[in-house]
């Protein structure tokens, strides 16, 4: 287990994320963790909490609209998220999930954003979500932000059970954010 945790960490040791959220596709309970600048290119990652599974998406921030594309192996999309009037500030946002012939309500609360920080702030003890997992596993980084420093730290790995969310092992690192 743990030389394939390690080897997981120095493959998918970039992760994607300035911001993370919580909260709805229609009725059910997600996960999404966003880099976001500004108008161009988004990186992002979304996880239904009953799978625990890692989705990529990537988009573009333009005009106020965050439109973000989920893809197959061929490339095509499958699915995709816009939010009109996307504001990186803002602690809800809503939006709309459309696939599978489906347009479902999208309703997400900020649970943080690494790129709001003062310098003398202090935290302890942020999840971010990670860009990939096992079968039986996902991961989150535990980062950490001291006072006057301008970033922010990664300091363990979070290994847990997919579908009862329990943390099978802590790994001590310590490293900085690649967001």
């Amino acid at each position: 287990m743990k030389q394939v945790i390690a080897l997981f960490i120095m493959v998918c040791g970039s992760v994607y994320g300035q911001a993370a959220y919580k909260g709805t596709i229609d009725k059910y309970p997600i996960e999404l963790v966003t880099h976001v600048y500004s108008d161009g290119p988004v990186n992002a990652l979304y996880a239904y909490t009953k799978h625990d599974t890692p989705i990529t998406i990537n988009g573009m921030l333009k005009n106020r609209t965050l439109t973000l594309f989920e893809t197959n192996k061929a490339g095509d999309t499958i699915a995709n998220f816009s939010f009109q009037y996307f504001n990186t500030r803002a602690d809800i946002i809503h939006g709309v999930w459309k696939g599978n012939g489906k347009q479902l309500e999208v309703r997400l609360q900020k649970q943080f954003d690494l790129s709001e920080d003062e310098p003398e702030s202090q935290w302890y003890n942020r999840f971010l979500l990670m860009s990939a997992s096992t079968s039986k596993y996902y991961f989150k980084e535990e980062l950490t932000r001291l006072k006057d420093d301008w970033t922010s730290r990664v300091t363990a790995v979070h290994v847990y059970e997919k579908g009862t969310d329990r943390l099978v092992q802590r790994i001590p690192v310590e490293c900085q954010l690649w967001g």
